[in-house]
């Protein structure tokens, strides 16, 4: 009965370590994601800048369609700049990190950062599961087995 509660406490540590993980991933991945998925292009026909504490530049985007499009660009890696001038084209296509200003290739997004959070996530997530395995296997084994 006592082996089967520590399991039980033992066990909860190592799951809330492996959400914790999930939760680092997401923390990693979330801007590159975005910024991979984002697809836009057109010319800027106007632009408002909102005041700090966290500053945005509203977009107003007129594609070759002629339909004019919004684009919110905020303070994160997943936006594009914040600071382009209204005549300005842009163009983003899907499953790039990087784009174009007036036709000028712009790679300013940085992976060292999210690329080192999510490799802890995935440590992170490796340990628990593992520690959980072999927590799990000293719990299930019989008294008199060799280890």
């Amino acid at each position: 009965m006592n082996r089967q509660i520590n399991y039980i406490n033992s066990g909860n540590r190592y799951i809330v370590q492996f959400l914790f993980s999930f939760w680092i991933l997401f923390v990693g991945l979330n801007d590159m994601i975005q910024r991979y998925f984002l697809e836009i292009e057109g010319v800027v026909v106007e632009s408002k800048t909102t005041s700090p504490p966290r500053p945005a530049t509203y977009y107003q985007i007129m594609g070759s369609d002629k339909i004019v499009r919004q684009y919110i660009a905020g303070p994160t890696d997943k936006s594009l700049s914040r600071q382009m001038p209204i005549g300005t084209h842009i163009k983003k296509m899907k499953h790039q990190l990087w784009w174009e200003r007036d036709k000028v290739r712009v790679d300013d997004f940085t992976l060292p950062g999210p690329v080192t959070i999510t490799a802890l996530g995935f440590m992170l997530m490796f340990w628990s599961v593992s520690q959980w395995h072999i927590r799990r296997s000293e719990t299930y084994r019989m008294p008199n087995q060799a280890l």
